[in-house]
């Protein structure tokens, strides 16, 4: 029994963590990435970009063209245009081989913005260590990443990606810098913090209205709540020095910002004319639909290799909150904000759509899903823990297992069996496809077939016959040309490489030229 009491040094778990996570999840995804290629809205929104760089090469001239592009959107589809303003610069209009950036920009977008999330919350808020931060990040990543509804939309699609995990990624990163420029010491920091924070709020208002409407909870909610503990310090019996929150009046600036920007954003004209082609539902009934979609799917992501994730996590979440000053008050009305969060991330899709939501918009429900679940992990240990010590200090030290060699092993061990015993390992984990894809030649034979389209739309026929791409691999492969050309794809693809008409001929139907 000895070997329970064995301890590893917590860098040397962040560290192992780490290379877990580039080396299990993050490389085959990126590697893979050099055989995505673009697809349906990609070709619509990006043309002008694309002309605008073929003819002048000018930046200047780039941004104006996604400028008008957005401007366009605005008066005739939809009012998120910061989304259309990056879905124009999509990196297809400066070469087909920069495609391939695309999982890099959406993964090291999102990736950054839980690290940061994760240092201000836990290391700066809660005073845990790097390390111990580190790992709970990575863990919340891995969550993230291969537990994500539709790969290929959230990382290798850019028009989709863009619009959502971009813009996912950018609403924690608001969060984070609103939280930092109220609590920082340094003025320095504040002043920086706060004009970041702004700009990512003035970004996520004129973006996709899942996140808007999130965004709009969260800031509303930090800031009542940073006010409130202002005004119960302020007369409290402290000394000067000892009151927090003097600044929580920051938080107003990027909650004024975002409004702004939200107000312009749902009152394009444009709106209006895509309401038209879905479901006319009430917003009560949209709320409320929302509620069951959360019951719903609370239970259903819940899944095993989730579960034991969360038990990963609980050695660096303990030793994360034994010291903090911070309580770990009222933990069931954290519980049920989170669940109204997360239900709230449906109600933009049943108001608007009139269903629960799209592939690309479950991408951000479920991400938000499972950062909520290790938000009320670290404060569900954080609120037993202030019971313990009020009972006896010896438990707490007792029950405080602080990286025991034994438990990482079994749990890792957990883990392992959960992805062995996995009936369908391509479809739950997208690292292991990516990986496999590529190990058996599919992602090549995947590639070679889209090259094998471009050398055929180089010629100078004006209507052109392209063979139906298979097998379709799920982690790249999102939509494509159909077989009748008056098709929107059709066109905006036919428009892309200067043709009339392209038409798809089913895989079986084909004969070579």
């Amino acid at each position: 029994m000895k070997i329970f009491k064995w301890k590893l040094n917590e860098k040397i778990v962040a560290v192992i963590a780490i290379i877990c996570f580039v080396v299990l999840c993050l490389l085959p995804l990126l590697m893979i990435g050099r055989y995505d290629h673009p697809c349906a809205d990609d070709y619509g929104y990006g043309i002008d970009v694309r002309n605008a760089w073929r003819d002048t090469h000018s930046l200047v001239e780039v941004v104006k063209a996604a400028v008008g592009r957005a401007e366009h959107t605005y008066e005739t589809w939809q009012g998120t245009f910061n989304s259309v303003f990056l879905m124009a610069l999509t990196p297809a209009a400066f070469g087909e081989q920069y495609y391939a950036a695309v999982p890099y920009i959406m993964l090291g977008m999102l990736t950054l913005s839980i690290l940061y999330l994760a240092k201000v919350v836990l290391h700066d808020l809660l005073k845990a260590s790097y390390a111990n931060t580190c790992i709970i990040a990575i863990i919340s990543l891995f969550m993230m990443i291969e537990g994500i509804y539709t790969p290929a939309s959230a990382f290798f699609w850019y028009n989709a990606a863009i619009h959502y995990t971009f813009m996912q990624a950018v609403m924690f990163l608001m969060v984070a810098f609103v939280l930092r420029c109220v609590t920082a010491d340094k003025k320095a920091v504040r002043i920086a913090t706060c004009v970041l924070a702004v700009f990512f709020a003035y970004c996520v208002g004129g973006g996709n209205y899942l996140n808007a409407l999130i965004s709009m909870v969260l800031i509303v909610s930090v800031s009542l709540l940073f006010t409130v503990l202002y005004i119960v310090n302020k007369r409290s019996k402290k000394t000067l020095k000892e009151k927090k929150y003097t600044y929580f009046y920051l938080s107003y600036l990027p909650l004024f910002v975002f409004v702004v920007a939200f107000i312009v954003n749902v009152s394009a004209p444009g709106n209006a004319v895509r309401g038209g082609n879905f479901a006319d539902i009430s917003p009560i009934v949209a709320i409320l639909r929302s509620f069951a979609s959360g019951f719903k799917y609370c239970g259903k992501w819940m899944s095993l290799f989730t579960f034991v994730l969360l038990i990963l996590a609980l050695p660096a979440i303990w030793t994360s909150v034994k010291k903090t000053e911070f309580r770990f008050r009222f933990p069931l009305l954290v519980l049920l904000f989170s669940f109204c969060l997360f239900s709230a991330s449906f109600t933009s899709s049943h108001y608007g759509l009139g269903q629960e939501g799209l592939p690309r918009t479950f991408n951000n429900c479920k991400m938000l899903y499972h950062l909520l679940l290790i938000v009320n992990e670290v404060y569900l240990i954080g609120w037993l823990q202030r019971i313990l010590k009020k009972s006896s200090k010896e438990k707490v030290k007792k029950f405080g297992i602080n990286h025991g060699v034994v438990l990482y092993a079994i749990v890792s061990l957990a883990l392992a069996g959960v992805f062995l015993t996995c009936g369908d390992k391509e479809a739950e984990y997208p690292s292991y496809a990516a990986a496999k894809y590529m190990k058996q030649g599919f992602a090549v034979h995947y590639h070679m077939q889209y090259l094998q389209r471009l050398t055929i739309l180089s010629g100078p026929e004006p209507v052109v016959y392209l063979r139906e791409i298979a097998p379709k691999l799920h982690v790249l492969y999102v939509d494509d040309i159909t077989t009748n050309p008056n098709d929107w794809r059709n066109q905006h693809y036919a428009v892309w490489h200067g043709k009339e008409q392209v038409i798809l001929v089913p895989w079986d139907e084909w004969t070579e030229p």
